[in-house]
């Protein structure tokens, strides 16, 4: 199979299974709204305590950060694997994928700093910013999945979500650049390692809504589009194609 006819076939797919899952869309915005809002409440809190602005706080902050982003993914995995939400489970996800989520914050953290040194302090040009963050944004792009989908933990999930990305530059690298100029488009972040747990704005309610029905469409469609590619290889795919299976 040619590269093309590969990515018409692994999009049509994913496109198939994604539209089964179109069921779950609104329980998961509804959960990336709860998420966002028990993180700003917990900010708010730090903030009132005056923990906030010293060491303590800001490791809490991110510890919180953590266990929401781990949620998401135990989410994520009833959606994509089982076709269900783990409501009786609902304590796990907390904690189920915490380590190598901590672990890939820490990485992505690493990542922006040395994208401010490739900056540094002085004039830029905008479009170089956009640039490097396109190319940050890619490489990322696998981390979540590598996690819920491949089951690879430790700093190995974000070692293997980036040659996943190298693997895979036209049916996931390109269709994340796309994705990625659809948000530059629309101003939204719809880079989650980044801009987790959303953006939510009481003065901006259609905003909001736009912004919640595009995350979850989107993780819903590249859990899919992540679960054909780690599980097929291009001539089981051509065999798949073939024999129409």
């Amino acid at each position: 199979m040619n590269p093309i006819s590969d990515f018409i076939f692994v999009q049509t797919q994913a496109i198939k299974e994604s539209f089964r899952s179109l069921k779950h869309l609104p329980m998961l915005a509804l959960h990336i709204f709860i998420y966002a809002v028990v993180h700003t409440g917990i900010a708010m809190l730090l903030v009132f305590t005056g923990i906030a602005w010293g060491f303590m706080g800001g490791v809490l902050l991110y510890l919180v950060r953590a266990m929401l982003f781990s949620h998401l993914l135990y989410t994520m995995e009833g959606i994509i694997e089982t076709d269900r939400f783990y409501l009786k489970h609902i304590k796990e996800g907390f904690t189920r994928y915490l380590s190598p989520v901590i672990n890939t914050f820490f990485l992505y953290y690493i990542f922006t700093m040395l994208l401010d040194a490739i900056l540094g302090t002085g004039s830029y040009q905008p479009m170089v910013y956009l640039l490097l963050e396109l190319l940050l944004y890619w490489a990322c792009s696998a981390f979540g999945e590598t996690i819920y989908i491949g089951k690879i933990f430790g700093y190995n999930s974000a070692m293997s979500g980036l040659n996943f990305v190298f693997e895979n530059p036209l049916n996931w690298g390109f269709v994340n650049i796309l994705f990625f100029g659809l948000g530059y488009f629309l101003r939204l972040d719809l880079n989650l390692i980044s801009s987790f747990p959303g953006q939510i704005s009481i003065a901006n309610p259609v905003g909001n809504l736009i912004y919640l029905v595009l995350i979850s469409a989107l993780l819903i469609y590249r859990g899919h589009l992540y679960k054909l590619l780690h599980r097929s290889s291009i001539r089981g795919r051509e065999y798949q194609r073939r024999h129409g299976e």
